[in-house]
């Protein structure tokens, strides 16, 4: 396009490994840490926040590099670990989307040249190669995005967020959160004003219509709640 091409608008296809606006650029490049694209989904899309331990986080030492499962910080990263996990294979601070050829989950090649020091800069950049602490080990020759993951989570970086956007749309938790935030910017609610009644009523009417956010909206203009508020 021209710099002035300003109203003319181009078709993209997108790849089979994008998830929607989760993996476009304007979302990659405005979150640009997997854990801050995981945490932002989890606050702006599932209507939750990381809330710190009563007392603050104490550093009591490296007890574990895994934060999923150390002291203090295992109430959050016990959830974001694996959430952030899911944009594994796209780049940070990137928009990228980063394939299985160009890094295997798993390097042989790292994990040898691992045991005795040899490793080039491929391998220190974006593999575990220097284990420092013996729940390091399982992992050496592991993708960094990898490392840490759960037996049960290790397909997250190839499933991306779509598989976690999937699980949230069956639980319910998404469409209840966008009719949340719907009704808070409609009627002007905050949380401790929301009608719990309402918001499952017009949760369902969202599901039901099959996640038509205009539907949803004029479902709540059309309420005879909105014209008490108003």
């Amino acid at each position: 396009l021209e710099f002035f091409d300003e109203d003319t608008w181009v078709a993209i296809n997108t790849h089979p490994e994008h998830s929607g606006a989760l993996t476009s650029a304007g979302w990659l490049l405005r979150h640009q840490t997997n854990r801050g694209r995981a945490s932002r989904f989890y606050e702006g899309f599932l209507c939750s926040t990381f809330v710190p331990p009563v007392g603050g986080i104490v550093d009591e030492g490296v007890s574990t590099p895994d934060l999923s499962i150390k002291r203090g910080c295992a109430d959050c990263h016990a959830r974001l670990e694996p959430w952030r996990a899911y944009w594994g294979r796209w780049g940070e601070v990137s928009s990228k989307y980063i394939t299985n050829t160009e890094y295997p989950a798993y390097s042989e090649y790292c994990a040898e040249c691992s045991e005795d020091g040899s490793c080039n800069n491929f391998c220190r950049n974006n593999y575990m190669v220097d284990p420092m602490h013996v729940d390091d080990i399982p992992f050496v020759g592991w993708y960094l995005p990898y490392v840490y993951l759960k037996l049960n989570q290790v397909e997250h970086p190839d499933n991306g967020p779509v598989s976690w956007v999937n699980s949230v749309v069956d639980d319910g938790s998404l469409a209840q959160c966008v009719t949340k935030n719907a009704v808070a910017w409609l009627y002007g609610w905050e949380e401790d004003e929301m009608d719990i009644v309402l918001v499952d009523q017009k949760t369902d009417v969202f599901e039901q219509s099959g996640y038509d956010y205009t539907t949803l909206v004029r479902s709540l203009l059309l309420d005879d709640a909105y014209g008490r508020r108003r």
